[in-house]
């Protein structure tokens, strides 16, 4: 696996970690950012394509071993990462995860019309 160690906060490659408790970037861009070591573990062993992992330097030597060697890995100084992501980030490793192209909402639930099921959803629910 080969770790990037980035030191310019303006890299590109950093784009999907910035301020993001204050956009929605996620929403227009089908990705998803996954915090913190357990839902980072979870994100790499399911079925979602993982795009990338930013370790935290003060933490990388913790998690470098659970991540597969085709995801690519950005490292960051630990004083950066806060600046970066717009919070007081403890938890040493951020990944982001790639959202599968949106089915028509019959096909994912395997709905019929003349089968009169009832489908509630809620659309913009976060932070449940």
């Amino acid at each position: 696996m080969t770790v990037t160690v980035i030191d310019d906060l303006d890299d590109p490659r950093l784009d999907a970690y910035r301020d993001i408790r204050s956009r929605n970037w996620t929403y227009v861009s089908q990705r998803f950012i996954a915090e913190g070591p357990l839902l980072t573990q979870r994100l790499l062993t399911s079925n979602y394509p993982t795009e990338s992992v930013l370790l935290d330097s003060k933490y990388a030597e913790q998690y470098c071993h659970s991540i597969p060697a085709s995801v690519d890995v950005l490292m960051l100084a630990h004083d950066q990462i806060e600046q970066l992501v717009g919070f007081d980030f403890h938890r040493g490793v951020l990944a982001c995860g790639v959202r599968p192209p949106q089915l028509e909402l019959r096909a994912d639930f395997g709905l019929a019309p003349e089968h009169g099921e009832t489908l509630a959803a809620v659309v913009g629910v976060q932070d449940p």
